[in-house]
């Protein structure tokens, strides 16, 4: 057998092998279309977690103001006249109610 008669390496040797690159290359194709669906649901996952994260955000910030709120109104409360005048009542009330 002359060098020309010989096959080469890039060469299949039959339809089998063409068969078994087809069936490789169907293989791969399935599996990277389940990937990219696996992509595109994760990607759905993290908007729909980004939005859910932007909206407890949200209510953070709406808390965090009305303990402030409150705690403003605690500290106006206490700088009354009446919550001033009647301290001396409730130091009283406190000594009374201890065992």
């Amino acid at each position: 057998m002359s060098i020309r008669e010989q096959p080469t390496e890039l060469e299949p040797e039959g339809p089998a092998d063409l068969d078994d690159a087809l069936a490789a290359a169907d293989s791969a194709r399935r599996r990277l279309d389940v990937a990219e669906r696996r992509e595109r649901h994760l990607r759905e996952q993290v908007e729909l977690l980004e939005a859910r994260l932007l909206e407890a955000e949200k209510e953070i910030t709406a808390l965090h103001r009305e303990i402030r709120a409150r705690a403003e109104l605690g500290a106006e409360m206490r700088r009354t006249l009446s919550w001033r005048l009647t301290k001396p009542l409730r130091a009283g009330r406190r000594l009374l109610r201890r065992p």
